[in-house]
Formats: structure tokens, sequence, C-alpha cells
């Protein structure tokens, strides 16, 4: 699949601007070019700006996720592996302790639901 700029923003939620600061700093690959010059995206830059918008959201720096956005596509190269798999590692364990976090927290919230008398969310 192919798509436009204002597309790729309508699925990502990430604005035009946004996206266009992504591919000068590194955490986007350039676009490919229309006949008419318009960026052309795909499938993986869609991919890729969810593995952005995720990073963000645990807070990490930009370089850090263009390290790891690099790693996701290219694997580590040989003179940093030690570092980046040692980074992965304590970036999982981090994933997984937020995963557990908010799995406790979802009970209290349904807990409290519960005791407030409301119908329980319909799936």
């Amino acid at each position: 699949m192919e798509i436009g700029i204002s597309e790729l923003a309508g699925i990502t939620g990430f604005p035009p601007s946004t996206i266009r600061f992504y591919e000068h700093m590194g955490l986007l690959p350039a676009a490919s070019r229309a006949p008419r010059g318009h960026r052309v995206y795909t499938d993986h830059d869609i991919a890729r700006l969810r593995f952005i918008a995720r990073g963000k959201y645990l807070g990490l720096p930009l370089d850090e996720i263009r390290e790891l956005v690099d790693t996701w596509d290219n694997g580590a190269p040989d003179t940093d592996r030690a570092r980046i798999v040692a980074n992965l590692h304590s970036r999982i364990a981090e994933v997984d302790n937020r995963v557990t976090e908010l799995s406790k927290f979802l009970a209290q919230l349904t807990e409290t639901l519960r005791r407030a008398g409301g119908p329980p969310q319909a799936e």
C-alpha cells in the first residue's frame, strides 16, 4: 500500500509537520516521491511511526528511539551490539513492569466500577 502524507497523518495521529521532522531527524527514512513530487509512504512507514509513538509514550528520548528503529530495521552494528542488547533488555523489563502495573490498576478500576454500581464495560 502506498499513501500520501495526509493519509499517513490520519492513520498514525502524527501531523504532517511532525512526519517531515522525523524524516529530517532520521527517525523515518526519506519518503519516496510520486511523479508530481508528493511524498509516498508504505506499510513499513506506518509500522515505524507506530513504533516511534510507543517509544514516545514510554518517555524515551528521540535519540534513543532513532537507535531502536535503526536496530529494528538493520540489526545492531557490531561495534555497539553489547550496549544495544543491554539497552533492549532494560527497555523490555521496563515495559513488562508497566504492563504489570497497568494490569493491577485495571483490576482496581474494575473493582471501583463494580462498587459504584456501574455496568461492566462491553467488549
